[in-house]
This record gives structure tokens, sequence and C-alpha cells, in this order.
């Protein structure tokens, strides 16, 4: 099955990251860097299946030297570019990069300065909001994203408001894989009593936080990423409550996005494990591509086990979409 499109290129520019935060081992990582030729390489060819958006992530994307040379080329092209950052380095390179960016993403997880000491091991949250204020002010979008989790389940929804009234494009909830290596509290500097959610958090989450959500009136648009079953009531939760739909319907995904990894080559999910060497002449279209999308569209079991969990739904502060 062949794709002529391919809108989204998700860029991992370096597995590294400069914060510790708990649930997270990315700071182990090595320092590996994406080649700055296999990057150029890969968007100029992918234009031709119609690209129009590159995310840059990481780890920290902005511990890449070249980023803002990434970041103009794509622009140059014509292309949207997002950054996903922490928003350790914003006060650094927000001036060179911000011509080049049209909406940044910066992870929080936190609504005082005290939960984000303990969330990320690092005492920076009044630097982070002041540097989201200069965004602000200067009138470049940024959204807040929320990795939900014991330290925080609490403020969910008061996350939320307060960046609504504090001008944030939207924000992203997010719940982490806990059936995997990303919240085993077992892996090397994971600490699962202040990580996992309890019973009782999902419980205060299915009854307080999320019908608040809904009474506020936001839409759907960003993502809550690979939700365990244990989590069935909050969705049915939501799906109950007409003001906030859900709809769980087949990813486009492995028909319109490429992730380009540190090392140069590519994939087409973030939980997808293949990867393949970029194929200039044939992009999506390589063999192996095509026969993930074949094996995917014909598999309900590959649909079941690694795509079913995954639900898109944002939060909208209003019709501000980029």
């Amino acid at each position: 099955m062949d794709t002529q499109h391919v809108e989204r290129l998700m860029v991992i520019a370096t597995q590294h990251c400069n914060a510790r935060c708990r649930g997270c081992d990315h700071w182990r990582q090595t320092k590996g860097l994406l080649d700055l030729e296999s990057f150029r390489q890969v968007m100029t060819s992918l234009c031709r299946w119609g690209l129009r958006q590159v995310i840059f992530t990481g780890g920290e994307c902005l511990l890449h030297p070249q980023l803002e040379t990434m970041a103009a080329a794509a622009r140059r092209q014509g292309l949207q570019v997002k950054v996903a950052t922490n928003g350790l380095l914003l006060e650094d390179l927000k001036a060179t990069l911000a011509p080049w960016v049209d909406l940044w993403t910066v992870s929080l997880d936190a609504l005082d300065r005290a939960t984000y000491a303990r969330v990320r091991r690092l005492d920076r949250f009044d630097t982070i909001v002041g540097q989201l204020d200069a965004l602000r002010h200067a009138g470049h979008p940024f959204r807040v994203s929320f990795l939900i989790q014991h330290l925080n389940v609490n403020q969910v929804a008061d996350f939320v408001a307060h960046w609504q009234t504090r001008g944030a494009h939207s924000v992203s909830l997010l719940w982490p894989d806990f059936r995997g290596g990303f919240g085993n509290a077992t892996a090397p500097g994971i600490i699962g009593d202040d990580f996992h959610l309890t019973p009782a958090d999902i419980d205060h989450l299915a009854r307080v936080e999320l019908p608040r959500l809904v009474a506020g009136k936001f839409h759907e648009d960003g993502f809550l990423n690979w939700l365990p079953e244990e989590y069935d009531m909050i969705i049915d939760a939501m799906r109950a409550n007409p003001g906030f739909p859900i709809r769980q319907t087949r990813c486009a995904v492995p028909y319109t996005n490429m992730v380009l990894h540190p090392d140069g080559q590519v994939g087409c999910c973030f939980h997808f494990p293949e990867r393949f060497a970029f194929s200039p002449q044939h992009g999506p279209n390589e063999e192996g591509f095509r026969r993930l999308r074949n094996t995917y569209f014909f598999s309900p079991t590959l649909f079941r086990t690694r795509c079913a969990p995954c639900l898109q739904v944002t939060l909208k502060m209003a019709d501000r979409d980029l």
C-alpha cells in the first residue's frame, strides 16, 4: 500500500536530556546527535510527498548545536516548525530560534514551584514560567504539556485553567505508559512510589479533575498517550459526557507521519520499534514502510496492541490552531 502524502516529520534531534524527571531516564542516554545532512536529505526529499510540518523533539532538542540551522532550513522550505522542549535552555536560545518556530511546546508538569522541584528534581520553575511569559509578550504561540503522575494528579484542572488565562495556545495532558520501561519502577532513576498513579489517584481523576475540564468546555486536539487498561474508567467517564467527546478511530500516523532518529534511520511512529534506512528515491514507499502499513491495516492484533490505547484527546483553549 503506497502513500502519496507525508504531513509530519518528527525529528528526534538527540536522545539526551538536561532534566532528571521522575519516570524518565533520557538524561542517562548517550549524547548522539542527528547529523545535519541527514536531516536536510530526509526533509527535502519528503517535500515531494507533501511534507507540511517539522516537529523537533528529543530527549531535549535544544541541546543540539545546529537546531537553529535545521529549523531555519525547514522554514525556508515553507514548512511549519514546532519545537518540543523542557524549557531549561529557552532563556539562552529563544532569541535566535524564535524567528523560525511557529509553535513551542514546553513541558511543565506542575502548577507550583514545590511540585515542579519534586517532579523534575530541579529548581527552575520560576525561570521557565518567566520564559513562557516572555514568549507570550513577544507574540510567540506556545503550548504547555503536563505528564499526569502521583505528585501532580490533583493539579490537572487548575493547571489547564491557569494556562488558559495566561495565554497558552493549548494544553496537552499525557499519561505515561505504565506497562513499559518508562513507567517501570525498577528502571534506573525511576522512583515508582512518587510516579505511579494509585487507585485513589485514578478515582480522583475520573470523579473530580476530568469533570472539571468538561465543565470548562475545552475542545479536542492534543493527546492522552498510551492509556493502560486500568484507566478505562477514566475514558468511560469522559465518553459519558457529551461536552468532552472522544472518538477512538484508526490512526493515520502510519500513512502520514515519519520519525527521524538521531542515527539517521526513520520510522513511522514513536510506538513502532521498526526503523529503516531512508531512501530518497522511495521515501515513505520504501519496501519496509509499505510492508508495515499493510500489516497495520490488515492486522487487528497489531492495531489492538500498539494503537488502540493511543487516544487523541487534547484540551484546546480556543480556535487557535496552527
